[in-house]
């Protein structure tokens, strides 16, 4: 699950370099277009759905808060 979302954020990133608990959004990765963009392809992916409230800036935050978020959502079903 990991190397999933690492890579996903690796698309958005155009050559920025970022850790697992690196603020996206400070490094300017990730931006409001992007959570759209990645709440896509995350569902897709995982086979999962993502409610309202789980679009958050703080669940896209870093990529351990996505997969935290991916995690809970692969444990409700």
């Amino acid at each position: 699950m990991q190397q999933k979302v690492v890579k996903m954020v690796k698309e958005l990133s155009e050559g920025i370099s970022f850790e697992d608990d690196s603020d996206l959004f400070a490094k300017g990765i990730i931006d409001s277009f992007a959570v759209v963009s990645m709440v896509a392809e995350i569902e897709n992916e995982f086979d999962i759905e993502l409610d309202a409230e789980d679009i958050i800036p703080e669940n896209f935050q870093t990529v351990n808060a996505i997969i935290k978020l991916i995690e809970k959502r692969l444990n409700n079903i």
